[in-house]
């Protein structure tokens, strides 16, 4: 739900050429750097619980605690394409204000990677133990705060705004997921 909020603030306040370049800049993201990052914990998704159920606690945080560091290592080499991905985009086809535009969300939401991967191994280590109220809480003050900075963020920094809520709430629930522990 918060993108397609995001969406359609941009759309509305930026017209096609914002709407345009939020789309680029997330199929963009996704292909390089989330879709390695997912592929990569999935296999934590089979080794945390399986630890779990055979009464191996400890190693469900190690699990939790490698993935962590090695989905970082990951996205390391895969972040600086992102300083490039206008002229990607651009020798891919797309038009040059999007592409352009595209770099300028994509840059600033590149900052949310490293939090993203910490909830996303924090995730799997609540599920592993079948914990998911905190999942749960935490998805809902995501869910509620997400239009309310968006729009203040928007308002303060333009389009560049965007990228920069969904920033802010990564590490709101990176930190929410470390609170409840």
């Amino acid at each position: 739900l918060q993108w397609t909020y995001t969406s359609h603030l941009l759309g509305t306040t930026f017209g096609a050429l914002g709407l345009t370049a939020q789309s680029l800049s997330m199929m963009s993201g996704n292909l390089i750097a989330l879709s390695i990052l997912m592929g990569f914990l999935s296999a934590c998704d089979s080794l945390e619980p399986q630890a779990f159920a055979q009464g191996r606690h400890a190693e469900v945080g190690r699990i939790a605690v490698r993935g962590f560091l090695v989905g970082l290592l990951l996205l390391s080499p895969l972040l600086p394409l992102f300083a490039h991905i206008d002229t990607i985009l651009i020798s891919l086809g797309q038009p040059e204000a999007p592409a352009r535009l595209a770099r300028r969300f994509l840059r600033l939401y590149a900052f949310s990677y490293p939090g993203l991967c910490f909830v996303e191994s924090g995730v799997r280590f609540y599920r592993a133990q079948n914990v998911v109220v905190p999942l749960v809480l935490v998805n809902l003050l995501a869910l509620v705060l997400h239009p309310l900075w968006l729009h203040a963020f928007v308002g303060l920094f333009g389009f560049d705004g965007a990228p920069l809520a969904h920033v802010a709430g990564v590490y709101l629930s990176a930190v929410a997921l470390v609170l409840m522990l």
